[in-house]
């Protein structure tokens, strides 16, 4: 993305090719005097426009939202916010089909989980537009065949009841009985990995890390809004992330360092002097120190919600979804070893420790939310 050194950079150089290279800077000078407030707006609006590096949030709610697009918005960037509103239409239309064939008790495709990707991947393309078969099929994507089990009663094959009327009397065969039978039904698929998967097949279009990531971010802001998101400019504060698979799978919890976590701690949950600010505020989570580089294990079952790479307060960090609205956040990691959507079990290594974020050296920043409430690690870690 141009900056505005850049974006003066190109000023100076055309006016250069249209003369000598003294003429070129007098002109350059003069230019960029006179356009420099016009190149910060075209800068600022580039920025808003990179849905895949670094999404806006205003365009998010803008697209996401139906009130009045604000008349000092640009005409040609309004016109992307209501072309994206029309496609969003049309995505809700296939997200509703879907979900009119699902178990009557399951839960839903998150519709705005749908329009999210396909934000990340359209905002800003000229004309944009999508048919009914296309978000048909991009839709899709986001859900699997699942064999269920259910107890049906059928016709019992012993039962012969016999014709003498005293001896059906103290006839105990039953009518009919009760057996499992398989039927396939559809669900929305959990596994991120397994829809991007499908994406590229669908489109050809490659999903780096970091798309995912910030696709996952407009995700949530979108379903949650901008209280939960925070006030922080460059992400969300994944403590207020929530699972919201209807049962927990993330089996009993384990160290997420090796050789034990209790004689790591050195911060504990709770209030406490900032070791940034010197002043006296809540502390999130549980701070176990190590060397940078030092494995971070997954501490239950579950799926990545969250890899995030240079957060303001968190540095890199990831969460992981144990179900039943249950989450955990590793924080100030050196590196991570995860992607969105991607299914971990509990030891698998996610991150490596180190100092990234508002950090004073090298440790492991622990969270658990369960269903939106922070509790202390201590209460899950064995």
């Amino acid at each position: 993305m141009a900056g505005p050194v850049t974006a003066v950079y190109w000023i100076r150089r055309a006016a250069a090719l249209a003369g000598n290279e003294k003429t070129g800077n007098a002109v350059g000078t003069i230019l960029t005097a006179f356009l420099l407030p016009f190149i910060l707006i075209i800068v600022c609006l580039c920025g808003m426009m990179d849905a895949a590096a670094d999404h806006n949030r205003a365009a998010v709610e803008w697209c996401f939202g139906d009130g009045a697009i604000p008349a000092a918005v640009p005409e040609e960037y309004a016109g992307h916010i209501t072309q994206m509103r029309a496609c969003f239409a049309v995505l809700d239309g296939a997200v509703g089909k879907l979900n009119a064939e699902l178990e009557e008790g399951s839960v839903p495709l998150r519709a705005n989980r749908v329009k999210a990707d396909f934000f990340a991947l359209n905002f800003g393309a000229p004309d944009l537009t999508l048919r009914q078969g296309q978000a048909e099929s991009f839709a899709g994507c986001y859900v699997s065949e699942a064999v269920h089990i259910r107890t049906v009663e059928v016709p019992n094959p012993e039962y012969d009841p016999p014709e003498d009327e005293e001896e059906l009397e103290d006839y105990d065969v039953p009518k009919t009985i009760e057996v499992e039978q398989e039927y396939m039904v559809t669900v929305p698929e959990k596994d991120m990995a397994v829809v991007y998967a499908r994406l590229h097949a669908l489109l050809g279009a490659e999903f780096p890390e970091q798309w995912r990531a910030n696709a996952a971010e407009i995700f949530y802001l979108a379903e949650y809004g901008a209280d939960a998101v925070g006030g922080m400019s460059d992400g969300l504060i994944a403590g207020l992330v929530q699972d919201d698979s209807p049962e927990y799978i993330g089996g009993a919890f384990v160290s997420p360092l090796a050789g034990g976590w209790k004689n790591r701690v050195t911060s504990e949950m709770g209030g406490r002097y900032s070791p940034i600010t010197g002043k006296w505020e809540g502390h999130r989570g549980l701070d176990m120190a190590a060397p940078k580089g030092t494995e971070i294990r997954a501490a239950a079952n579950g799926t990545v919600l969250l890899a995030r790479y240079g957060h303001a307060s968190y540095g890199n960090y990831v969460v992981v979804g144990h179900g039943g609205g249950v989450t955990t956040l590793y924080a100030h990691c050196s590196a991570l070893n995860v992607t969105v959507g991607q299914a971990v079990s509990a030891g698998d290594v996610v991150a490596f420790v180190g100092s990234t974020g508002d950090s004073t050296g090298d440790h492991l920043h622990l969270e658990v939310n369960d269903n939106g409430t922070l509790k202390n690690p201590r209460e899950y870690l064995p």
